[in-house]
């Protein structure tokens, strides 16, 4: 064991100096054990920003954490998977597997104070790809993800409807079609994919307002053909761009206030909607399918993958966001408590999110005369289609519908301010471009705008579902399991341990050690192995919208995003050997 120890800690050290020698002479970092901060360091720490109260700190971690889907997935994952049992093995992947990873980020951007990609010069150089790889990945989901929000706006700002119906209520609009009819009489499973699709259905209003009013998709026969571009949508959209750009150019002196009202007003929103639907008749069905155990699905492997997955990016860990937030921290902040909190924060939203939805979902099955799982749907369709149908049926429908909406965007805003500020301080650090920080964050925030523009036209959500399926969920699996892995193993549990004690004082308990030891990386293995083992190409599984081409781009966008991680490598090992002559390390 003591052979082995000593083989392993040799081994860091010569990767580290490996890479060190190679490092790019723009980087003032000093690549070392940690185990103490040299003058540089201790100068950088007293220039960086910090933010204000360590509410604020907590309040953006929460923010971020807290997104859509806690709304719009796990509820409709719960109830799929066995209802009240999934919590079983939801809390198992969250104890073992998403809160020690969320802890061991808070501990390295606390420590380091720099963004996703300075950092690995100050742990193992020789995956610094992996920080470049999670900016790429950053970059596509903002393409789309902001859409979202921006879909969100459309609805609120449609929600102030000059009559007593909102716009999505009746058929009786300008754009719906023949086969528009009252969503008593319609079969909520049937969806929007083409024209021809279209005509072989029918459709509640809300299905129409969405697909036909707000995305055109049915002008769209599939991927590839985008069409036009919906200029409400891009208004809308470009307004959320504004809102994030007001709030996050100024750093953590603007966003640390904005996050007061963004963080914490969903759940204000979400406690008046709660009332509101377990009041309705009808509640107590939907609440029924959402809560009441399947044991039997506990044997079921689709059962703990969606568990995985589902916390896995639930709780925001290798989007270099958590390390972003808490690099603006104070050194001794308590990052222990911060994790706890908002883990558990963010899963108890979760169930929360569910009661709100299924008593909704409920009361729209009761008053349709249809079973329950007719209704329920997850995914943008959830509150998109199923939920407005349901306040479209409520007394005051405009008045819910404000609220929920309003909800939805704070929610998206505050992921989109942290996965934005991933972005910004991965690049300020690294190029040493802070005291640019406007000038950057507009530069940013101007290339995602052009880049959302497929997302926004008639076929943009085929667009967007190749992204997300092949650029983004697929490669940040892998780039987590990779970061957790250099992590633990290349830059060290000890070195983890020594620099959590220096910052609080205290030392790492034996649980922390053998989750990130063991547990972590067997629960990201395992993700990571059953989802590909289970994928099948968007070619297979929707053929009639998705051609050969949308997967040989997806994969390329894959390759795109997972490249940096090899070819840095690569660069390190090729640079050290012309520095060296020999691939050995030079004691020194």
């Amino acid at each position: 064991t003591n052979s082995a120890a000593r083989f392993s800690n040799r081994t860091q050290s010569q990767l580290m100096k490996m890479a060190a020698a190679t490092e790019p002479t723009h980087s003032t970092a000093v690549t070392k054990v940690a185990g103490g901060s040299d003058e540089a360091d201790a100068e950088r720490r007293s220039k960086r920003p910090q933010w204000d109260s360590q509410v604020d700190a907590l309040l953006s971690l929460i923010g971020f954490a807290v997104d859509l889907g806690n709304v719009w997935r796990f509820p409709y994952i719960c109830y799929r998977n066995g209802g009240g049992a999934f919590l079983i093995p939801y809390l198992v992947c969250f104890i073992f597997g998403g809160l020690p990873i969320l802890y061991l980020e808070l501990i390295i951007g606390q420590y380091f104070q720099t963004g996703c990609i300075s950092v690995w010069s100050k742990t193992l150089p020789i995956v610094k790809g992996v920080g470049y790889s999670v900016i790429i990945v950053n970059l596509f989901i903002a393409t789309y993800y902001n859409v979202v929000i921006g879909m969100s706006i459309y609805y609120f700002v449609s929600s102030f409807a000059p009559s007593d119906k909102l716009p999505w209520a009746s058929c009786d609009n300008q754009w719906n079609s023949p086969n528009c009819v009252p969503q008593a009489h319609t079969n909520f499973e049937d969806s929007f994919t083409s024209v021809d699709l279209m005509l072989n259905g029918t459709y509640t209003p809300a299905q129409e307002f969405l697909n036909v009013k707000v995305l055109k998709i049915v002008q769209s026969s599939g991927f590839g053909d985008f069409g036009g571009v919906s200029w409400l949508l891009v208004a809308c959209t470009i307004s959320a761009f504004g809102i994030i750009y007001i709030a996050i150019a100024r750093g953590v002196k603007s966003s640390g206030k904005v996050v007061w009202v963004t963080a914490t007003a969903p759940y204000l929103l979400l406690g008046c909607l709660l009332i509101r639907g377990v009041t309705l008749p009808g509640a107590a069905e939907g609440l029924k399918f959402y809560l009441v155990p399947e044991w039997d699905k506990l044997l079921e492997l689709s059962v703990w993958r969606d568990a995985g997955q589902q916390l896995l990016f639930s709780l925001g860990t290798g989007f270099g966001a958590i390390m972003a937030l808490s690099s603006y921290n104070k050194f001794s902040n308590n990052i222990h408590r911060d994790a706890l909190i908002s883990g558990t924060t963010n899963c108890l939203t979760s169930f929360f999110a569910g009661l709100v939805v299924f008593s909704t979902i409920g009361y729209l099955s009761h008053v349709t005369n249809r079973p329950v799982d007719s209704v329920v749907q997850e995914g943008p369709a959830l509150v998109f289609e199923v939920y407005p149908a349901a306040l479209a049926e409520m007394p005051l429908s405009n008045l819910w519908s404000i609220l929920f909406f309003l909800m939805l965007i704070t929610l998206g805003l505050d992921s989109s301010f942290g996965g934005f500020e991933a972005l910004i301080t991965g690049l300020l650090d690294e190029f040493n471009l802070s005291e640019y920080r406007q000038r950057v964050v507009a530069i940013v925030i101007i290339i995602v705008t052009f880049g959302s523009l497929p997302s926004l036209t008639y076929g943009g959500q085929f667009w967007i579902g190749m992204v997300d399926f092949h650029a983004c969920t697929n490669s940040l699996t892998l780039i987590v399991l990779v970061q957790l892995l250099a992590f633990v193993y290349g830059f060290g549990v000890n070195n983890i341990v020594r620099i959590n004690k220096e910052m609080l004082g205290s030392e790492v308990s034996w649980f922390w050690r053998v989750c990130w030891l063991f547990f972590s990386p067997l629960f990201i293995s395992s993700v990571a192995v059953i989802s590909f083992v289970d994928s099948s190409l968007m070619s297979h599984l929707f053929p009639e919208v998705y051609p050969v081409l949308a997967d040989v781009i997806g994969l390329c966008l894959m390759g795109v995003t997972l490249a940096p991680v090899p070819l840095y490598a690569g660069y390190c090992l090729y640079t050290h050997r012309l520095h060296y002559g020999s691939w050995d390390v030079p004691s020194s």
